[in-house]
């Protein structure tokens, strides 16, 4: 039997990878004003919207720092999303290993 389930697991590894991504994002964002810099995430933000926008017939658009403010916003409501699930989760869980003592 395992103890936690595959959603456990699930979330667990998507506030890792939101982690890893704000941290990336955040880098862009402080060196934004460096001369010569090319974002790691902003390029592959980039690639991603060239792909959608291509998808609709609209022309490419570079990634700026208003988008990667947006990127961030939305990154930190989805680790917070998945945090609050993960919590709830475990929380569930300690309730029934409580009851299981009694």
């Amino acid at each position: 039997m395992k103890l936690f389930d595959p959603a456990m697991v699930a979330l667990q590894n998507a506030i890792k990878r939101s982690a890893a991504m704000q941290a990336n994002i955040a880098r862009d964002i402080a060196n934004s004003s460096t001369p010569g810099y090319a974002g790691s995430f902003a390029d592959a933000l980039e690639s991603a919207e060239k792909k959608r926008r291509k998808r609709q017939g609209l022309e490419s658009q570079k990634a700026t720092l208003e988008g990667n403010m947006a990127s961030l916003s939305r990154l930190n409501l989805y680790h917070s999303a998945c945090s609050k699930l993960l919590t709830t989760k475990l929380s569930i869980l300690k309730t029934v290993a409580a009851m299981g003592k009694k």
